[in-house]
């Protein structure tokens, strides 16, 4: 019989500490909530395990950062608001999906803030706030000396912390072509030429393509149009059948799989923009009675700690989300006194290969190299990355 306990995954280890990290990071700025939160109900916001979330609650009420009542847990750690530190924005909702990737962003650099003596405050869009720009202003006067944002960053937000002065910079690959603040983001191209060219290599030609928000996610435009240019490169024909213009949502992947079950030429393989996207097309898809891998190959990109614990294991392009969080940080740090700016630092990506791409038998695709030009800072591995 197969055990389902996530405690007994290989993976469990390094989820359980990201779970207990996330939880403490979020007790220290206040976002559990200003009552006490019951066990079930932190299960239900992180979208986690109860097992592993019992074990990170357990272990904070050991540091004594959380109290256990009657009610449920409440915070027993000081405010931060008389102290300096870095204010980590994330402008979407840290509890709209299992385990997304800016998690590792917030843990790769508030633990990095944290070895140099900084405090780390976190923000984020769980509720529509009413005023960022006093919000901004408040957090200035009360001691944040630096801004790292995240996420999709509309404009209008980009200009009021520009013009309150305030020191940020850009992590991730949804904001990538402005010029305001410096960015800290992933190879998008390189790492999705290279997970194209691998299921090529396993003998599929029929690869569709599956994404959301591609007019306003810059990484995802990135990826898209490197998918394009391999499969052209190969002299195979590729589909914009399942690429939605707008934020995604659940349904995309039901409404995606419906399209494919009804297909008589169906594809052999469909590359995901993101793990997400995967992970809801790969349950979309078994609800059609369509087994994956065995009929289609689904592929994400990110590489989550949730991949190594999903059902068929996830082939991912890894984005090495806790290093470009802690070189974040040491980007913010080295210029909280001087001029930003506007750098582009790229970190490069990691191809996962797992279990959710079949090899077919059969002639394999002819591609040819090709490598895209670009005027960024590129790094060799994670030993260097800390290294200027």
């Amino acid at each position: 019989m197969k055990n389902n306990d996530p405690a007994s995954y290989p993976a469990s280890d390094e989820l359980r500490l990201r779970i207990y990290h996330f939880l403490r990071l979020l007790n220290q700025s206040r976002l559990l909530g200003p009552t006490a939160l019951t066990e079930p109900k932190i299960c239900q916001l992180l979208h986690m395990p109860r097992t592993l979330v019992h074990e990170a609650l357990m272990r904070l009420v050991q540091e004594q950062q959380l109290s256990m009542t009657d009610e449920g847990f409440e915070s027993a750690t000081p405010s931060l608001a008389s102290k300096d530190r870095i204010l980590f924005f994330h402008h979407q909702d840290f509890f709209e999906t299992p385990y997304a990737i800016h998690i590792d962003y917030l843990i790769g650099a508030a633990l990095h803030f944290e070895n140099l003596g900084w405090n780390t405050q976190v923000m984020h869009m769980h509720e529509a706030h009413p005023d960022l720009e006093k919000y901004f202003i408040s957090m200035s006067k009360s001691g944040v000396k630096g801004i790292i944002a995240t996420g999709t960053i509309p404009e209008s937000i980009r200009k009021t912390i520009k013009r309150l002065k305030i020191p940020a910079l850009i992590l991730g690959n949804a904001t990538i072509y402005q010029s305001d603040f410096g960015v800290v983001c992933s190879e998008n191209f390189n790492g999705m030429v290279e997970l194209v060219r691998d299921v090529l290599r396993k003998g599929h030609q029929k690869i569709a393509y599956f994404t959301s928000n591609i007019l306003s996610h810059h990484g995802q435009q990135d990826r898209l149009a490197a998918y394009e240019q391999v499969m052209l490169d190969a002299g195979l024909p590729f589909t914009r059948d399942f690429v939605y213009k707008e934020p995604y949502r659940s349904q995309f992947a039901t409404h995606t799989a419906e399209l494919i079950s009804k297909k008589i030429d169906r594809p052999t393989a469909i590359i995901c923009g993101s793990d997400r996207e995967a992970f809801e097309l790969i349950a979309a898809l078994k609800k059609e009675s369509i087994k994956v891998p065995g009929e289609i190959g689904v592929t994400g990109f990110y590489n989550t700690i949730l991949n190594l614990i999903t059902e068929p294991p996830l082939t991912s392009i890894d984005i090495r989300g806790q290093t470009m969080g802690r070189l974040a940080a040491h980007y913010l740090l080295q210029n909280l006194d001087s001029s930003q700016i506007p750098i582009r630092i790229l970190v490069p990506t990691k191809l996962e290969v797992r279990r959710s791409v079949l090899t077919l038998l059969g002639t394999r695709a002819s591609i040819e190299d090709h490598a895209r030009k670009t005027s960024v800072i590129r790094m060799n591995d994670d030993d260097d990355l800390m290294q200027f």
